[in-house]
């Protein structure tokens, strides 16, 4: 981001955003639900078409109205630009341009397909498609779990050692970095200065 014009202070902010972003994952675990009850809803009425209308609808209106209104650009719908950066510095220009490449592939093909799957003059599966997000969402859980590191208090000069290390991602949280030990080294050596100082002005008072 150096690169690109920002200015070192606004580019360490980032992984403040990239926290914030990912902390909001969990109302992934709400879309899940709000998905299964829609597809179950539609089995369980199949025959009644006017009551599935009538309770699948505003499922997904609650549903789209949290995704695209609300939360969009603070939650769900915003952190594939958060996971594509989390990499080494010198591979996050490639990162975000496959994960961006293969974002906009993905929706371009559910919106050509959707309406396939879903109109009765082709599969009809009418609300039943939400059980096929629903199967996606409850995957992308196992694998963000044990796959998307934890940056939380990290910056870029720890994310780059921990990716050359060789760091599984479960362990990132409680990994310490040689930068911090060094900070932490330099803090206290600081300090020390700082108390030293602090007693000889004391004797000569």
């Amino acid at each position: 981001m150096n690169l690109s014009g920002i200015c070192p202070d606004r580019s360490y902010q980032a992984e403040h955003l990239m926290l914030t972003c990912l902390s909001r994952t969990y109302f992934g675990i709400s879309y899940d639900l709000l998905s299964f009850i829609a597809g179950v809803t539609d089995v369980l009425m199949n025959l009644q078409a006017s009551m599935t209308v009538v309770s699948v609808v505003p499922l997904m209106v609650v549903y789209n109205f949290f995704y695209l209104e609300c939360f969009h650009w603070t939650s769900i719908g915003a952190v594939i630009f958060c996971w594509q950066r989390v990499s080494s510095v010198s591979l996050r220009a490639k990162t975000v341009a496959i994960g961006t490449i293969v974002n906009y592939a993905f929706q371009c093909m559910w919106n050509f397909v959707l309406p396939y799957m879903f109109n009765p003059d082709e599969a009809n599966m009418g609300s039943k498609i939400n059980f096929i997000f629903t199967g996606f969402s409850l995957m992308s859980i196992f694998v963000f779990y044990f796959y998307q590191p934890e940056t939380a208090g990290r910056s870029f000069e720890d994310v780059d050692e921990m990716f050359a290390a060789k760091i599984p991602a479960r362990k990132w949280k409680n990994y310490v970095t040689e930068a911090m030990t060094e900070n932490k080294k330099a803090y206290d050596d600081m300090k020390g200065v700082r108390v030293e100082h602090a007693e000889n002005a004391e004797d000569v008072v």
